[in-house]
């Protein structure tokens, strides 16, 4: 009866035991966001929220795989941590163990880019070579007032054939209602870009900035530009701003395409800088008495008094000089 008890009470251990050096699975872990950056021979897998912490991954076909092989999580060459698929194999889903609890994550669900799509978001703003420039026209108002207003442009400097699209993403009261929501994304997010320390943060941006550019370019409603210039808006204002898409068409096809922004007066930490200015300048005013026939009586009767005074002073002076006579007693 004891060595049954103690049996018992062997196997019941054992299996306690068992159950505390199994890992928890936790499946359906829908809020684990990721991104997949697929280069040459392998792709990276960047898992958001674990950028810092180690842990043992598997990647299966199946959601319900009963025995994955584990990997420890590599660094990248920013030191954080990742898991790597090999190219030649295809997977669905991702199991992430941490301590002991696992977690089933969706690769399906993840975003991807490619080291292409990178290079080609990196090269924006830079594909196309432009310069910035002003040109000038004045207008005279009826209160001797001339006004000169300087208005902005952007000059392509390639040789070639030009369109361009302006979308605004800030108006002069620095509200962001009414204007084109992917346009302001798309400038925020190469902002972002250049902030970007974690290698998730600068992909998530890159990604976004890809996606918003092909839309923007899909929806265009292209314009020439003339001269090769892409002048302000002339009723644009102080503190309004525009993202200016830019391609080059060549015998029809369009051979390149690129982003550029505009700014009203103010400064621009991202892309071309170009400026509204106006200066104010008084023209002076210079009147002439009106010959009138009032007038002309009074230069008359100022003649005949300074001719009068004239004789006078020469008789006076005509008599100071003649001789004095003798007296005789």
């Amino acid at each position: 009866m004891k060595n049954s008890i103690l049996k018992l009470t062997s196997t019941i251990l054992i299996i306690l035991f068992a159950l505390s050096i199994m890992p928890t699975i936790v499946r359906a872990a829908d809020d684990v966001e990721g991104i997949v950056l697929q280069k040459e021979n392998e792709s990276i897998v960047y898992v958001k929220g674990l950028e810092a912490t180690e842990y043992k991954y598997a990647f299966s076909q199946n959601e319900d795989s009963s025995a994955p092989t584990y990997a420890t999580a590599a660094k990248d060459s920013n030191g954080e941590y990742v898991a790597v698929i090999d190219n030649n194999e295809t997977y669905n889903y991702m199991f992430i163990d941490q301590e002991g609890t696992v977690t089933t994550l969706d690769l399906t669900k993840f975003k991807s880019i490619t080291e292409e799509e990178i290079k080609n978001v990196e090269k924006l703003t830079k594909i196309i070579g432009i310069t910035s420039d002003e040109t000038t026209s004045k207008v005279s108002k009826e209160d001797d007032t001339t006004i000169t207003t300087t208005r902005g442009k952007i000059v392509i400097t390639d040789e070639g054939t030009y369109q361009y699209e302006m979308l605004e993403i800030l108006d002069k009261n620095g509200s962001t209602k009414n204007i084109n929501k992917t346009a302001k994304e798309l400038y925020d997010q190469l902002s972002e870009l250049q902030k970007a320390t974690k290698m998730y943060d600068k992909l998530l941006a890159e990604i976004t900035i890809r996606d918003d550019f092909a839309k923007l370019v899909e929806d265009a409603s292209w314009k020439d530009a003339n001269n090769k210039e892409i002048l302000q808006p002339e009723d644009s204002q102080e503190g309004e701003k525009f993202v200016v898409l830019i391609q080059e068409v060549r015998d029809g096809n369009v051979v390149r395409q690129d982003v550029q922004f505009m700014t009203c007066d103010r400064a621009d930490a991202e892309g071309v800088e170009v400026t509204e200015k106006e200066e104010t300048k008084t023209v002076e005013k210079k009147v002439k008495l009106p010959v009138t026939g009032e007038n002309l009586a009074l230069y008359i009767t100022l003649a005949a008094v300074v001719l009068a005074i004239i004789i006078v002073a020469i008789r006076m002076k005509v008599a100071s000089k003649e001789p004095k006579g003798k007296r005789f007693k």
